[in-house]
C-alpha cells in the first residue's frame, strides 16, 4: 500500500485542518503539530485495541491542532463492524487501522520536514500545498 497515492485526500484534509489551525493560531510551531499527531495516533491506536480512551493532556499551542486534526480524522473514519465501509461511502470513509497508517505518514512527514528546515519548517512547507 502507498499511503500517499492511495489516500492522498485523507492526508491533504487533515494538513489542510493543521494549516487552518496555523492561521488562526501563528504562534504554534513544528513541535505542536507533531505532539498533536502522536497523541492522535496513540488514541485512536488505544481505540482499536478496544482499550479505555484515556484523558489526552496536551499544552495550549498543541490543543487547537489537536482538534482539529482529531475533527477531520472524525469526518473521514468509519466504525462499522469488522472495517467493512458502505458502498454509498466507499471513498470518503475509512476505517480506523488506516486512518492511523494516513496519520503516522504525516507524523514522518512532520519530523522530516521539521529536522530539515527548523521550528515551522513542517508547517511553512504545507501551507503552500493546502488552502
Amino acid at each position: 500500500m502507498n499511503v500517499v497515492n492511495d489516500f492522498l485526500d485523507i492526508l491533504q484534509n487533515i494538513e489542510t485542518a493543521i494549516t487552518a489551525t496555523f492561521k488562526a493560531y501563528p504562534e504554534i510551531g513544528d513541535k505542536d503539530v507533531i505532539l498533536a499527531t502522536e497523541r492522535l495516533i496513540a488514541a485512536y491506536t488505544r481505540e482499536k485495541k478496544k482499550l479505555p480512551v484515556l484523558p489526552v493532556k496536551l499544552p495550549a499551542n498543541s490543543v487547537p491542532v489537536f482538534k482539529a486534526m482529531e475533527a477531520m480524522c472524525e469526518l473521514r473514519l468509519t466504525r462499522e463492524s469488522n472495517d467493512v465501509v458502505d458502498d454509498e461511502l466507499a471513498g470518503y470513509k475509512i476505517p480506523l487501522r488506516i486512518m492511523i497508517v494516513c496519520l503516522e505518514r504525516l507524523h514522518k512527514s512532520q519530523l522530516r520536514w521539521h529536522k530539515e528546515n527548523g521550528f515551522k519548517g513542517y508547517l511553512n512547507f504545507i501551507k503552500d500545498y493546502t488552502p
